[in-house]
């Protein structure tokens, strides 16, 4: 472990040392061609650099992992959310992906040929430790387990745009012609899928009017009413569902807007 951490200090070291400038040249007594053309191979070398320490630490984790012949990847490295799906790739030596399982605590599993989506428990622990197993023989066999860090989510939240309330133009919001749905702050992006939602057109003295939409995108109904839209009208976006990569769905907070000229 120590070794390995002395490597990756010499990378950063070595990747930090000012190689191709002017002054470097001289201090060696060579003649180079010219000092823009110095700085343009400094951050060339640079960036080889850094993707090399990033390819060395990658190969560390991997190591880590095929040594007990068989791989689980996250959509980030050794990290998944509660209460909803994340997708996982699993392989093992040696072992079809149909004849493998998986088995974590407080975790369901659903399985598409080598890709598997965990869902852990909204009470699951911090760190979930997710066993591999080899059903292709007559007895259940243990091939491993790997940890992975389990974190609690922000919930959904709804823009068009990227607006989730105040004014915006008649012009804008038909422009836009959809609603998304992102989590906040995510440590990598979820993909969400808003199934539908509904609208309501409040205008003074005017009767209320309701627009159930299908998908996150205005449908031919909403986009026409849009074109009706005036300054001072008031507009909400409510019922809004999403739906995660495992098909579960959840309903997520309205957002309100005012028109505006």
């Amino acid at each position: 472990m120590q070794a390995e951490k002395d490597q990756v200090e010499k990378l950063l070291s070595f990747r930090q040392r000012d190689k191709f400038s002017a002054s470097a040249w001289d201090e060696r007594g060579l003649s180079p061609s010219n000092d823009a053309l110095c700085r343009q191979l400094t951050l060339h070398l640079r960036t080889m650099k850094f993707r090399m320490l990033i390819v060395a630490c990658l190969l560390a984790n991997a190591l880590t992992a095929t040594a007990q012949d068989f791989t689980i990847t996250s959509e980030v490295n050794n990290v998944i959310y509660k209460g909803m799906g994340n997708p996982l790739v699993v392989v093992a030596n040696g072992v079809a992906c149909d004849k493998l399982e998986l088995q974590a605590k407080q975790c369901s599993f659903t399985r598409k040929g080598c890709s598997f989506t965990i869902r852990p428990d909204t009470a699951a622990s911090s760190v979930i430790e997710i066993e591999v197993f080899d059903v292709s023989g007559s007895q259940r066999r243990k091939i491993g387990s790997l940890p992975f860090r389990c974190i609690k989510r922000s919930p959904p939240v709804a823009y068009v745009g990227n607006r989730r309330a105040g004014t915006i133009t008649k012009q804008l919001i038909t422009e836009l012609g959809a609603v998304v749905a992102m989590l906040e702050n995510p440590l990598v992006e979820v993909p969400l899928k808003i199934t539908g939602f509904h609208f309501s057109l409040y205008r003074s003295g005017a009767a209320t009017i309701e627009l159930q939409n299908e998908g996150g995108r205005f449908g031919a109904g909403l986009t026409q009413l849009l074109t009706t839209l005036k300054a001072g009208d008031r507009i909400v976006l409510s019922n809004i569902i999403v739906q995660y990569v495992d098909t579960t769905r959840e309903r997520i907070a309205p957002i309100e807007f005012e028109i505006v000229d």
